[in-house]
């Protein structure tokens, strides 16, 4: 008897999962110019929808991150101070990491003493070209 309320009762569990939905996943792609490195690196991943995913990047000395682009869409305000990004994935993501050269002080300096030198060679040629009246 006890055989066949177990059989009975496996006939009657939903094997299938039908009437439930199941967990949906989403590709997200990393791709980044030569001038950092990302952790996890970049490559194509598969994450449940509506997760977070989160990158951590590294920028090679002398550059910084000038954009970031999900989709296509400007997203530079989510990287944190610390180099953390960090996005929810609602549908197949593609993530762009570009870099900018940082400007060197030592070169604003020496452009800023080569603009003042030429205003004075051109205000001191300027005065001499003059004739009196």
């Amino acid at each position: 008897m006890k055989a066949a309320i177990l059989i009975l009762a496996l006939l009657m569990t939903p094997f299938a999962l039908s009437d439930t939905a199941e967990a949906e996943f989403c590709a997200v792609t990393v791709v980044h110019d030569e001038f950092c490195v990302v952790t996890p690196e970049a490559a194509s991943y598969s994450v449940p929808a509506g997760s977070e995913f989160e990158l951590q990047i590294t920028s090679a000395e002398g550059y910084s991150v000038s954009s970031i682009l999900v989709n296509g869409e400007e997203r530079l305000s989510l990287l944190d101070a610390d180099g953390y990004f960090t996005a929810v994935i609602d549908a197949d993501t593609r993530i762009e990491i570009y870099h900018v050269r940082e400007s060197s002080p030592f070169v604003l300096i020496i452009a800023a003493v080569a603009l003042l030198a030429f205003a004075v060679v051109s205000a001191v040629s300027a005065k001499r070209s003059r004739k009196p009246d």
